[in-house]
């Protein structure tokens, strides 16, 4: 029987010499603090998190560590203006909380999520993990999403909303004036005999022309308008608190601009173009968003087929 004993508590020892070992050497940054805030164990990561050797961390309270580590402007970023309202926020989890979980950034830019357990003897005992990589990686991630959110809402030639987007905006703009009982725009704009510059000065001629209409347009155009391409060389403008008859007046101000503004050419005169424009006002009794882009679009044919280079409303 005295044997066993024996043998037991060896086993504990050895057991505890080697879960020493490992907290000590862990990645993880790990402490122990008793029952009267007074840390008993500290490992070498979570003292580079404290910002303090870790000699002086041993046996301090938690209280006086942080209000040095404050002092020095090292470890802990707090993230408050008072160190003691943190502090004193931190002691209320530790009554209150059995445990919880929070994230903490260190002055030389590391990040840590940090896991806090109350023990049945009382002392807590704090884990942490070092999760720079994972926030950067995160940034990265939400960036690229970002990107690809923006790539597929925009025509790559233009940089203009594509199809799809212009159309999604133009359709809350068309519940935003059902609801609110206000008023809108839409102008269909076309650039006049397009297929007779591609079929002569080729596509990347083509290319230029579309991309020198579209700033031509923008910088006619308000920063709540909007105007996307919907294909080929084809674009809607929607008009948000704008009627008819101001429509018609920015159409023929764009028209104009375009007519005046010939594009430059490396090896021809520049290239002279003109367009075409459909004018229509949101009604009451619209039901649908397709219908105001209906009536611009009939606009727009009676625009082109009336000799080019106008402006009609509809």
């Amino acid at each position: 029987m005295c044997k066993k004993i024996i043998l037991t508590a060896s086993t504990d020892i050895a057991n505890l010499l080697i879960i020493n070992e490992g907290l000590t050497k862990t990645k993880n940054a790990v402490c122990i603090i008793d029952r009267n805030y007074t840390i008993t164990f500290c490992n070498e990561v979570m003292a580079a998190l404290f910002g303090l050797p870790l000699q002086q961390i041993i046996g301090q309270s938690q209280e006086d560590i942080l209000h040095e580590a404050y002092s020095r402007n090292t470890g802990i970023n707090i993230g408050s203006d008072s160190v003691h309202d943190w502090l004193k926020e931190i002691k209320k989890n530790q009554r209150n909380l059995q445990e919880n979980e929070f994230v903490l950034s260190s002055t030389d830019g590391d990040v840590f999520k940090l896991y806090r357990v109350k023990v049945s003897s009382g002392e807590h005992i704090v884990i942490g993990t070092k999760i720079t990589e994972l926030i950067e990686t995160q940034k990265q991630l939400k960036g690229t999403l970002k990107k690809l959110d923006e790539l597929a809402k925009t025509c790559e030639l233009t940089g203009l909303p594509n199809r799809r987007h212009i159309l999604e905006c133009l359709e809350k703009e068309f519940y935003r004036a059902k609801r609110y009982s206000s008023m809108f725009a839409v102008i269909i704009a076309d650039i006049d005999h397009f297929k007779k510059v591609n079929d002569t000065y080729g596509h990347s001629v083509g290319d230029e022309t579309i991309i020198h209409f579209s700033k031509l347009v923008k910088d006619n155009l308000r920063e709540t308008d909007m105007v996307g391409r919907i294909g080929g060389e084809e674009f809607v403008i929607v008009l948000p608190n704008t009627d008819q008859v101001n429509a018609t007046i920015l159409a023929n101000r764009i028209r104009e601009s375009v007519a005046n503004c010939p594009l430059p050419l490396e090896s021809n005169q520049p290239l002279r173009v003109t367009s075409s424009f459909g004018v229509s006002q949101f009604l009451t009794s619209d039901e649908d968003k397709s219908e105001v882009v209906k009536r611009a679009d009939e606009a727009l044919y009676i625009a082109k087929n009336s000799g080019r280079n106008k402006v009609h409303s509809y």
